[in-house]
């Protein structure tokens, strides 16, 4: 079933104008059985209806223990061929397929994340007894209930395993007509909940994200809940879940570490669609986590076993604050928005390192706007619209895989980032595929290949803006990558102060000053590094930061 309404219709942007949602069909493996990716208006890069394997065939030269005595109940876990998310599918059978190879069909699975493919990418297999060969793995025999463990016979005696048999520690519910009220959560040690990954998994809203509802603190239907103060620790799944209505919500002073998929998460619920209770275009009921603060967390480790995860993440989530958190090594982007939903959020003086490390096209800040939803958080009236999110003051350093500092990937419209200080990514700012009303200005940009990537068409009023920004290319060459220079439209560049190793910059193709000479980029300076350029970016920095 396909849902795809004429209204609302987003006539700001060229791409991403009107919902879609499929329903049932490629969808049957997720809950609710609905998401974008399930219909058929998908749209922006690499898209396509949901699909994935069905089963995978291997040689013994790839996995040597073959052949399995009884493959069914293993576990291949893999990566997207994009390397944009982990997929653990469970083996329902397998059988030799002649020369060595071996044939196994998945029973389910490959819901752990919203974007299909055709194939997957590099694998491993897990819970299959002949692969119980190094020190601390295990394996589960359930025909026999038998535990066995590969042992270091030089571990002391009193050496303790814990198997643990929760998920949820602490489950809060109520609902938005009868909140839970003044609930606080506080110096407490949560560890060991168990494995989440192989259970009921949704697609929440556009992005590339699936997610499983549920977390070892699981908070519905509250008002003024308080988690502070607490240590969350080789926890399996998810640590923190806002789910729908929360209003007032503080996480603030926790240490999460070792979290098996995302520390902090908040989803929201909308309306609009009958067959699908909590999905719909219309989020005007306020059925969402709003005004959450998380506050002075430190957060690492994040993503032991779901690929797609992140310090923190949000679905239908709006007017969310971000401040002072430390947040570094993860396999994926430190903060997410998986959608647009309503805006008003503010990112400030973070801390974010040590990230995409075992993923690939993703920035340090990731976002994605391809479902179109009517709120009333910009003025308080329905609208389309969402209020500006707001990105300053943090220090970023975008090492590993992170293709961009700021990635505002398809359809992401009205963000504002400023004085922040950003090192190391591919490009500093992104824009593509219907993204509009970005807004780039003040930030240091430290040793990066280009200031901005923009491959979008754009409506008038609605354009891009990179301008009073400290720019350091780490190579000579195009300060704009994939800058549609032919259109009449063009972002709206201007007094940006730019560095490369000989000052040889170009944009669209041409040296600076022959572009700014037909009318662009006024007030943009190329320079050589000079002498005190370290000095210079670390005064600019700590300038930006209060340093």
């Amino acid at each position: 079933m396909e849902i795809n309404p004429a209204t609302p219709y987003r006539n700001t942007s060229t791409e991403f104008q009107q919902y879609a949602l499929g329903i049932g069909g490629p969808c049957e493996t997720f809950s609710p059985p609905a998401g974008y990716w399930c219909s058929n208006a998908t749209s922006g890069g690499g898209a396509f209806t949901y699909r994935i394997p069905s089963g995978i065939t291997a040689s013994t030269a790839v996995l040597p223990h073959q052949p399995y005595k009884h493959p069914e109940g293993g576990i291949i876990q893999a990566k997207h061929p994009g390397q944009w998310a982990s997929w653990m599918f469970e083996i329902g059978s397998g059988a030799p397929n002649g020369n060595g190879v071996y044939q196994y069909t998945f029973s389910k699975g490959g819901f752990q994340g919203a974007r299909g493919a055709n194939s997957g990418g590099v694998f491993y297999v897990e819970n299959i007894f002949e692969e119980l060969d190094a020190v601390n793995e295990w394996f589960y025999d359930p025909s026999t209930q038998l535990l066995y463990l590969a042992f270091n016979s030089s571990s002391p005696a009193t050496a303790g395993y814990s198997v643990p048999n929760l998920k949820v520690l602490f489950n809060i519910t109520g609902s938005q007509s009868a909140p839970v009220q003044g609930i606080t959560i506080a110096g407490l040690t949560l560890r060991d909940t168990a494995l989440t990954y192989m259970d009921p998994h949704g697609m929440p809203s556009g992005g590339d994200w699936a997610f499983e509802r549920t977390a070892a603190i699981y908070i519905e239907g509250t008002e003024n809940t308080v988690i502070e103060d607490n240590l969350f620790i080789r926890l399996d799944g998810n640590a923190v879940l806002l789910s729908a209505y929360n209003r007032g919500a503080v996480v603030q002073r926790n240490e999460f570490g070792y979290i098996g998929d995302s520390a902090i998460a908040q989803w929201g619920n909308t309306v609009g669609v009958e067959e699908v209770p909590g999905m719909g275009w219309d989020g005007t009921t306020g059925d969402q986590p709003r005004g959450t603060q998380v506050l002075y967390n430190l957060i690492y480790e994040v993503g032991v076993w779901e690929k797609q995860s992140s310090f923190y993440v949000q679905f239908k989530t709006a007017q969310a604050t971000l401040l002072g958190n430390i947040m570094y090594n993860g396999p994926r982007a430190a903060v997410n928005f998986n959608d647009g939903f309503g805006g008003g959020a503010n990112v400030t003086y973070n801390i974010m390192f040590n990230v995409v490390r075992e993923t690939s096209d993703h920035g340090t800040f990731n976002s994605w706007d391809r479902q179109v939803y009517v709120t009333d958080v910009l003025n308080g009236q329905p609208s389309f619209i969402k209020a500006f999110d707001d990105i300053s003051h943090n220090f970023i350093i975008s090492n590993y895989g992170a293709a961009e500092a700021i990635d505002n990937d398809d359809g992401s419209c009205y963000y504002r980032t400023h004085s922040n200080f950003l090192s190391y990514s591919g490009n500093g700012m992104k824009s593509d595929f219907g993204g509009h009303d970005g807004i780039a200005f003040g930030n240091v940009y430290a040793f990066v290949g280009g200031g901005f990537t923009m491959y979008n068409t754009q409506l008038p009023g609605h354009e891009d803006q990179f301008y009073g920004n400290t720019l350091v290319l780490s190579d000579d060459g195009s300060v704009g990558h994939n800058q549609a220079c032919g259109s009449d439209i063009q972002p709206i560049t201007h007094d940006n102060t730019m560095y490369s190793p000989t000052g040889n910059i170009t944009e669209c193709g041409m040296p600076l000053s022959k572009w700014q000479s037909q009318g662009h980029d006024p007030g943009s300076t190329a320079s050589a590094y000079p002498p005190n350029m370290n000095e210079l970016i670390l005064a600019a920095g700590s300038a930006l930061l209060g340093l």
